[in-house]
């Protein structure tokens, strides 16, 4: 049995802000602290782990008012909801292994076999964001932690790198497409696998890594007169400012320049911004790239 832990750690383990927990106990009632006798807040692990639930509910746009009302049957309900589909992590069982063993050259032998023995879409659709989304739903159970997701993000990196070059076309269409995350947006594994699939269908892919200001992602796209800009969605950064964001790069950005946003952000957003595309997983932008690379190849 772990020992009670403070605000500030319970912040640390749940990604939650300590400010939000206070107003969370204050308007919900959790998460739910034991006082010391200094006044002082402890929580209880079962805590963390409500609360590290309610943040990936949140991530797929439930509110708080609402998640806090409901009964453990509609809690598990809504968890299942958000997880990967049980057939899907059957698929990806064995990768656990070697996962929660460090094992870097079994892991990556597992992914590395997986993705060259199945076409790109269905490897990135039916394995690695299942697999992704299942070591969400176990870092909430605290069955991972943030150690394991670290070290998968690396291997996956890699992975995704390698791929890149095995599957980039040689018959190139000869335009490029600008690849980033907005300001703020720290995660980057959403933007090698929307270049990897645009690498496939013979794009130039110029990667700017994360976190971008707007101006700095337009000006690449103007100064290599690129075909379309691809913007990775997180489900940490969907929100009211990523959406100002997105409008501000359009706006930004030539009327002939394509702006298109991929990533598991995208199933949560109600509306989308004018002129912009938005793809919820990875056949979608696929079929978008292969019908434009056609027209661009018969262009030339």
């Amino acid at each position: 049995m772990k020992d009670p832990i403070s605000i500030g750690r319970m912040a640390q383990e749940t990604g939650i802000a300590a400010h939000t927990l206070r107003i969370w106990e204050r308007r919900y009632g959790r998460p739910k602290p034991e006082r010391l006798e200094s006044g002082h807040r402890r929580y209880s692990w079962s805590e963390v782990i409500r609360i590290r639930q309610a943040a990936e509910l949140l991530a797929w746009g439930y509110r708080p008012g609402r998640l806090f009302s409901m009964d453990a049957e509609e809690w598990q309900r809504a968890l299942e909801e958000v997880s990967a589909p049980p057939e899907a992590i059957r698929a990806v069982e064995s990768w656990f292994e070697p996962l929660n063993a460090f094992d870097e050259p079994a892991l990556t032998h597992l992914i590395l076999a997986s993705a060259r023995s199945m076409g790109t879409v269905e490897f990135l659709d039916e394995r690695l964001v299942p697999f992704l989304t299942e070591i969400g739903t176990r870092w909430t159970a605290g069955r991972v932690e943030i150690r394991h997701e670290h070290f998968v993000t690396a291997i996956v990196s890699r992975v995704l790198e390698t791929l890149i070059g095995e599957r980039s076309r040689e018959d190139s269409n000869g335009k490029p497409i600008v690849m980033s995350t907005l300001q703020g947006e720290q995660h980057g594994l959403g933007v090698r696998m929307v270049s990897l699939l645009a690498a496939e269908q013979g794009f130039e892919v110029i990667s700017l890594g994360t976190d971008l200001p707007a101006e700095e992602i337009s000006r690449c796209a103007v100064e290599r007169k690129a075909f379309a800009v691809g913007l990775s969605l997180s489900l940490a950064s969907v929100g009211i400012d990523s959406d100002r964001r997105i409008r501000e790069l359009r706006k930004l950005l030539p009327e002939d320049v394509h702006l298109v946003v991929g990533g598991q952000g995208v199933r949560r957003k109600r509306r989308g911004a004018r002129r912009v595309k938005y793809f919820q997983d990875a056949a979608g932008f696929s079929l978008w790239l292969r019908k434009n690379a056609r027209g661009l190849r018969s262009a030339i």
